[in-house]
């Protein structure tokens, strides 16, 4: 079980394209909704809500 996902952007990317990449990631109504692994293989995503923090399991907490 995938418990969350990080995003890494380039140092470099420029400032606009990443604000663009990040607003259609995080978009309120998920627009990001599944990822496929190399093998194929598909995952359906969760968006779930900062406001939520308290109930996420210590693997996705921020300090973790």
């Amino acid at each position: 079980m995938l418990r969350g996902l990080g995003i890494a952007l380039p140092r470099e990317m420029p400032r606009q394209d990443r604000k663009a990449l990040l607003a259609a990631l995080l978009r309120h109504d998920g627009s990001l909704r599944r990822v496929r692994f190399a093998d194929g293989e598909p995952l359906d995503l969760v968006r779930v809500s900062p406001a939520d923090q308290e109930s996420w399991p210590q693997t996705v907490q921020p300090g973790t």
